[in-house]
């Protein structure tokens, strides 16, 4: 094998498959860094060649330069107008700006409060039993609530939505758009835009302030179409659903078995900003994120590119890096270098690139609400069961096999019980 080896002529491409990364997936990632370097040839679902970047510069550099390496039209999904993923350029920046300033209207004393009610409502479901598992019983039901509640559906309508987003995800990264649930997720967004339109003002009339996510990007002056709404709305709830509850269940394993937050518990859950940043560094739910076309010849990590060759970010792979968990130490010189390379400080080593890079980064307003979300829950269940351990006879937590997301299938728990809080009762 060659360097200059395009992907589906290389004899030793790595087939992107679930079980390798049940495992140990940073075990994976730094064999495949020795044998091939920062730049992976594998073979995805089908059979089909792509370039697997686990290299934190090239990883930067792809997210960084859509001229180069532009969103692939196999993102688009099925009818209607395409979805964010897979827009670039004018038509991007319009539907990511509207959902941006969208999201950034959130009140936060507002969103923490619902989260605060979220969690001790599912607490109060499980407390009195003693055993829990906080995949099923807490993260993904937890984040659905909160999530809906966002977007403006109504209480009577949540566990609708909430069944759709609990649904095992698809396998091929970022699209699921020809399951049920993903269609009944998507009639049940239209008919909520539908109400909202009727009583909505016109495009740009308002203060951008509507009382829920789906008003505000009605109101939005950019005039997005219903459909547009619509699919935008669909792939918030998809995107930020199976990401944030992997992210509280991954932190809430980390607090439970690492000494360094679980003795004692009441004590480490006050270290719950740490283990979350942790988790995005070692952890991080989304490992890898196709939809990358490169649009002409060019050089990366040492391999030729050819134009029209898809490209796969490993963000865990960049993540873990040697070049760049070096750079992101306490060395003042090295904390200079990542923050001239990425533009992101290293206030509590926050390099990492699990929300992505570029103009299809993760909004800000969004990571800030999936934190909200994150940290609320952790701290909200840590509070209310302060023994709280892994529960051995309820078997160990299990992870989904998924080359694409990371996350616990169950997380095992025992504990004291004790009584329900209640409604309203913090």
């Amino acid at each position: 094998m060659t360097p200059d080896t395009p992907p589906h002529a290389t004899p030793g491409a790595v087939p992107l498959d679930g079980t390798r990364f049940a495992g140990d997936p940073a075990a994976l990632y730094r064999r495949l860094r020795d044998r091939h370097g920062p730049v992976v040839p594998v073979t995805l679902t089908g059979g089909r060649p792509a370039w697997l970047v686990i290299g934190y510069r090239e990883a930067h550099h792809v997210a960084g330069h859509p001229e180069i390496f532009a969103r692939d039209p196999g993102t688009a999904g099925h009818g209607g107008p395409p979805s964010l993923a897979a827009l670039d350029g004018d038509a991007h920046e319009r539907r990511a700006g509207a959902l941006g300033d969208a999201l950034e209207a959130t009140e936060p004393l507002g969103l923490r409060r619902a989260a605060e009610r979220a969690a001790d409502a599912l607490v109060d479901t499980f407390c009195a039993r003693g055993r829990a598992d906080l995949t099923a019983d807490f993260a993904e039901p937890l984040t659905a609530r909160v999530l809906t509640g966002l977007c403006g559906f109504p209480d009577a309508e949540a566990h609708l939505v909430a069944a759709a987003l609990g649904a095992p995800p698809d396998e091929g990264g970022e699209g699921d758009e020809g399951s049920t649930a993903r269609a009944d997720l998507t009639a049940a967004v239209a008919a909520l835009v539908t109400r909202r339109r009727a009583t909505a003002p016109p495009p740009g009339s308002g203060d951008g302030r509507g009382p829920d996510l789906v008003s505000r990007l009605l109101a939005d002056p950019r005039a997005l179409t219903d459909e547009e709404v619509t699919r935008d709305t669909t792939a918030l709830l998809t995107t930020g659903h199976r990401p944030t509850a992997d992210w509280i269940g991954s932190t809430l394993r980390l607090m439970l078995t690492d000494d360094r937050f679980s003795a004692p518990v009441s004590g480490g859950r006050h270290n719950a900003g740490d283990a979350l940043h942790e988790v995005l560094w070692d952890d991080t739910p989304t490992q890898n994120a196709p939809g990358r076309r490169a649009t002409r010849a060019t050089q990366l990590g040492g391999r030729s590119i050819a134009a029209g060759d898809l490209l796969v970010l490993g963000l865990q792979g960049a993540n873990g890096d040697p070049e760049i968990r070096r750079a992101a130490g306490a060395d003042a010189e090295a904390a200079f270098w990542v923050t001239g390379l990425t533009g992101i400080s290293t206030a509590g080593n926050r390099a990492y690139l699990s929300f992505g890079h570029g103009t299809h980064r993760c909004p800000f307003p969004a990571q800030e609400i999936a934190e909200t979300v994150a940290r609320t829950g952790v701290e909200v269940l840590l509070d209310r069961l302060p023994d709280i351990a892994p529960d051995t006879q309820g078997g160990a937590p299990s992870r989904r096999p998924s080359p694409w997301r990371r996350g616990l299938a169950a997380l095992p728990v025992r504990f004291q019980p004790t009584a329900e809080r209640g409604a309203g009762g913090r």
